[in-house]
This record gives structure tokens, C-alpha cells and sequence, in this order.
């Protein structure tokens, strides 16, 4: 699980490198965590991803939510 209080008062909006580099954009810690977790960001988004496409596949909205509970690690009422 990814802990999203880490990113709260990132920059937001569009930057770059370059922006960074010049100044033109300041740079604080939760930036800086934001970049530093982007290969963690980009697993999750596949792993989700994955969960997805297999969800798909279901016919019942159960078995959808089933699948997807268990890809996320995670427990609802009622679901196996």
C-alpha cells in the first residue's frame, strides 16, 4: 500500500526537469518523494491494471468485485 500523505503539498500542475534546474519551478520534499516512488507508482498502476482485465472477464458483478477485492488485498463483507 502506497502512503499518499507522503506527496501532500507537492507541486502540482505541469514541470519538468528543466523547470526544476532553472528555478522556475520551487522543489520541496514531497516532490521529491513523488519521483523517488514513481517505479512504485508504476507498478501499481500495472498491478491494478491487471486486476482490471481480469475482473473484465466476469460475468457477475460478484465475481468482479471478488476478483478485484482480492487482487487489492483487500476484505469487503460478504465477499469470499
Amino acid at each position: 500500500m502506497i502512503d499518499e500523505k507522503k506527496y501532500e503539498g507537492r507541486t502540482l500542475g505541469h514541470w519538468s526537469v528543466t523547470s526544476i534546474r532553472d528555478g522556475s519551478i520551487p522543489w520541496n520534499t514531497a516532490d521529491e518523494e513523488l519521483c523517488a516512488d514513481a517505479p512504485l507508482l508504476l507498478e501499481e498502476v500495472k498491478r491494478l491494471r491487471e486486476a482490471i482485465e481480469r475482473a473484465i472477464g466476469y460475468t457477475s458483478e460478484m465475481d468482479v468485485l471478488t476478483v478485484l477485492c482480492r487482487a487489492l488485498g483487500q476484505k469487503i463483507q460478504g465477499v469470499d
